[in-house]
C-alpha cells in the first residue's frame, strides 16, 4: 500500500517525501534508484514529519509527508499553524487509515482542504488536484488514503503509462532548472 501511495506522490513531482513508517523505506528508495528527481526521510515522529515536509513547502518544493491517522492528530499543533502561515510550494499530507481512528474531523478543525480517497485510481486524482489546490491557494492539502485493495487492471496500467511518460518531460523540466528558492513575505496573509 506504501509503495503504491509513494509511486503516485513521485509521478506527480514530489521532490521530497516524509515519512515515518520504516516499512516504507525499501520502496522509496527503489523509487529512487527510478527517479532520481526526489528525495526522501524517514523522521522520528510524526510531528518531525510534518514539519521537515512543510518546511520543503516553504521553499517552494512540491513535498509530502506520510502519516497514519493516529499519527496526524500527533501532529496537531503545526497543522493548526500551517493553515495560517501557508506554503509557497506543493504540500500534501497522506494520512493512510490503518485503523478505527478517522482522520476527517482534522480537515475542517484546522480549516484546511480535505480529501478522502478509497481507491487507488481515486489517489491518483486527488494528489493531482490536491498539489494543484495546494500551489494555487498556497495551502497544504490532506488525503486520507482508505487500504488501497485494488489491483490495476492492464488497461489502468496502460493509462498510468502514458500519464507517466507525458509527465516526465514536464518533471525532468522541474527538476533540472534549479529554481531558486521563493520566500516572499506576504502580509496579506
Amino acid at each position: 500500500m506504501h509503495e503504491e501511495i509513494t509511486r503516485v506522490l513521485v509521478e506527480n513531482g514530489a521532490r521530497m517525501i516524509y515519512a515515518v513508517n520504516k516499512g516504507v523505506e525499501k520502496g522509496l528508495q527503489l523509487l529512487r534508484d527510478e527517479f532520481p528527481h526526489f528525495d526522501y526521510e524517514l523522521c522520528t515522529n510524526e510531528k518531525i514529519a510534518y514539519e521537515q515536509a512543510l518546511s520543503c513547502a516553504y521553499a517552494s518544493c512540491r513535498s509530502a509527508c506520510l502519516l497514519s491517522s493516529e499519527g496526524l492528530y500527533e501532529a496537531l499543533d503545526p497543522i493548526m499553524s500551517s493553515a495560517y502561515t501557508g506554503t509557497a510550494g506543493g504540500f500534501l499530507v497522506i494520512c493512510v487509515q490503518e485503523n478505527d481512528v478517522l482522520a476527517t474531523p482534522v480537515g475542517p478543525f484546522a480549516k484546511l482542504p480535505f480529501i478522502v480517497a478509497d481507491s487507488i485510481d481515486a489517489l491518483r486524482s486527488a494528489v493531482e488536484y490536491g498539489y494543484t489546490i495546494s500551489e494555487k491557494y498556497e495551502t497544504p492539502v490532506i488525503i486520507q488514503a482508505a487500504p488501497l485493495e485494488d489491483q490495476p487492471s492492464a488497461d489502468s496500467r496502460q493509462q498510468t503509462a502514458s500519464i507517466i511518460d507525458n509527465r516526465a518531460s514536464s518533471i525532468q523540466h522541474r527538476a533540472s532548472s534549479n529554481e531558486p528558492a521563493r520566500f516572499a513575505k506576504d502580509p496579506n496573509r
